[in-house]
């Protein structure tokens, strides 16, 4: 059975993160250029119960006994994760099962409707994502097939935002050439001005997006020239090009990991091997990693994670990409059962 939890993985924003996939590859109300997972498969902004809600709460508990703690649970995943209609009663059995704080992933799109916005106000926090203010440029980001205006998404995350009891974690997300000039820069500081969240994120394409070898990321040097138009007080502003640090440790990795690992026999072995396998495998089909990535979020030693990466590349299951100066394992085959009745 395919679990709707992975990691915890390393988040470049919140730390230790233990992934919720509440919607099958790639159910999306946009086809976003840079997204990690590809192209979408399943333009949709109609909401349905994809998993029965018991089946996510119990593999939230599962990977919560099985360890190690996260610092947040996040809903992501996938696709759009508000086009799971039973999000609200998945978030409301979760209060009583742990106090990590939950956390939803949004690319936003959704929450002028007010049901989706009664599921999200259940969360801790809520991280929208801004990356057009005008139709030409939202279509060019998000692709044309979104059905409802770019001022309607907008006018949704303020309002959002401003009855929302706890805190929206605003990401402004920059691509290459189509929103990084300094007209398109304002634009986006003057909304984030409306919307006034608790912190702004700006973010760029790190990790590589299947499908296409051009490089959608703005460098480090673009990003820290951009923050004073964004700066906003009492706005926390958090800058993302530190990202760009996992480039000089998440390569070829050697050596110890500073733990013992207990003895097995040849047969232990092979199942934790083929179990490795299938972790990475999962987790990968989310989104890509390094090997850094994969030791630190499955608690594996990087010896282990090296063998298993080289096999999933001798079977063609992986491939390797180069972004921003780090390899990325990139899951090749990303096809998954719907879910519904599974």
């Amino acid at each position: 059975m395919l679990r709707r939890v992975y990691g915890p993985v390393p988040s470049r924003r919140f730390g230790s993160s233990l992934g919720v996939d509440p919607v099958p590859l790639k159910h999306c109300s946009y086809d976003c250029v840079f997204c990690q997972l590809g192209r979408t498969t399943h333009h949709e902004t109609d909401r349905t119960e994809f998993f029965p809600p018991e089946r996510i709460v119990e593999d939230v508990r599962w990977a919560l006994d099985r360890g190690p703690t996260p610092d947040v649970i996040t809903f992501a995943g996938s696709g759009e994760p508000t086009l799971y209609s039973a999000l609200g009663q998945v978030v409301r059995t979760l209060r009583g099962t742990t106090t990590i704080p939950l956390l939803l992933i949004t690319n936003g799109s959704l929450l002028w409707r007010e049901d989706v916005a009664a599921d999200a106000r259940l969360f801790d926090w809520v991280a929208p994502t801004l990356s057009a203010v005008d139709a030409d440029t939202f279509k060019r980001i998000n692709g044309p097939k979104f059905p409802v205006p770019v001022e309607t998404v907008l006018a949704g995350i303020e309002e959002f935002t401003r009855t929302f009891a706890g805190k929206v974690l605003l990401e402004v997300f920059l691509v290459r050439g189509v929103n990084d000039s300094p007209e398109m820069i304002r634009k986006l500081a003057g909304e984030v001005r409306r919307i006034r969240p608790a912190r702004v994120d700006l973010n760029t394409a790190v990790r590589p997006a299947p499908g296409t070898s051009a490089h959608l990321g703005v460098e480090a040097e673009v990003l820290a020239e951009i923050l004073p138009t964004l700066q906003m007080p009492p706005v926390a502003l958090h800058a993302r090009a530190e990202v760009l640090r996992f480039a000089q440790d998440d390569g070829c990795l050697t050596g110890s990991d500073g733990g013992s690992t207990p003895s097995l026999s040849r047969g232990e072995e092979g199942i934790a091997a083929s179990a490795l396998l299938f972790r990475i495998l999962s987790t990968l089909r989310r989104r890509p990693c390094t090997l850094g990535d994969l030791s630190r979020s499955l608690g594996a030693g990087p010896g282990e994670v090296e063998a298993a990466a080289a096999a999933l590349l001798r079977d063609g299951q992986v491939v390797e990409r180069e972004e921003a100066g780090a390899v990325f394992l990139v899951a090749v085959s990303r096809d998954e059962p719907t879910g519904r009745g599974s």
